[in-house]
């Protein structure tokens, strides 16, 4: 016979069984997340190495720039930019950094002067007077060194690398790949992003709806966040001047 009788111990072992993931919550765990990485100054572009020959991964603020130097109130105002938002290639403040004449961030190129003299010496841009735009960003004196000295080893090979048909190194991936940055292992405010999501899958819960995502709590946050944006469409449409 292959009818089972189910006794009351099977019934309730089966209705203990776990719903599976579906996409929608899935979505909505990706979504917090995501939100709340943006929410606490996190960038997309932050996450990946950061190039000392490229514009950095903590690059917000800059000036314009031309192929001279800054001046005292530029330099000034980069200073000013760096100890707020930080050096762009690798995120510091320079906090708990001594310095020399109290100067902690240098106006740094970008790209750097080597770097858009180079680009600029291409033939079409000679002949269509492309010249490449700089801006200035906050660079810490210790990347500003490394920086400095990555170019000049670049610029050498430059000179050195023969004939007119072999390929010339380009100067702008001097400081990237494997002599990047990597700013992976300090800690920022934005790291906290999955501590948000466990926090809201776990707290103040049975361990029955932990065990499976707690998808009725993000369904009812999703629920409550539509209603909202609901209710907020309909006063915008509201109060909206009507057309004749």
């Amino acid at each position: 016979d292959s009818y089972e009788r189910r006794s009351p111990q099977n019934e309730n072992n089966s209705m203990s069984i776990s719903p599976p993931l579906t996409t929608a919550h899935l979505l909505r765990v990706c979504a917090l997340g995501l939100v709340t990485f943006k929410l606490v100054g996190g960038r997309f572009w932050a996450i990946s190495p950061s190039s000392y020959t490229n514009l950095g991964s903590f690059a917000r603020v800059s000036l314009p720039a031309t192929l001279k130097y800054g001046n005292t109130k530029e330099r000034a105002m980069i200073d000013k930019m760096g100890r707020t938002f930080g050096c762009h290639t690798c995120g510091s403040r320079m906090f708990f950094s001594r310095s020399r004449a109290g100067v902690k961030f240098h106006a740094d190129h970008m790209p750097p002067k080597a770097v858009a003299k180079q680009i600029n010496s291409r033939w079409y841009r000679r002949v269509l007077g492309w010249t490449v735009r700089q801006r200035f960003y906050p660079q810490c004196t210790t990347c500003s060194n490394t920086q400095g000295g990555m170019l000049s080893r670049a610029s050498n090979e430059l000179k050195n690398s023969g004939s007119f048909l072999s390929r010339k190194p380009k100067l702008a991936e001097a400081g990237g790949g494997k002599a990047a940055h990597f700013h992976g292992t300090r800690l920022r405010l934005h790291h906290s992003a999955g501590a948000v999501v466990a926090a809201v899958t776990i707290c103040d819960t049975d361990q029955e709806a932990v065990s499976n995502g707690n998808h009725r709590r993000f369904q009812k946050m999703q629920e409550t966040l539509e209603t909202w944006c609901f209710g907020a469409w309909c006063g915008m449409k509201e109060f909206s001047p009507k057309k004749n």
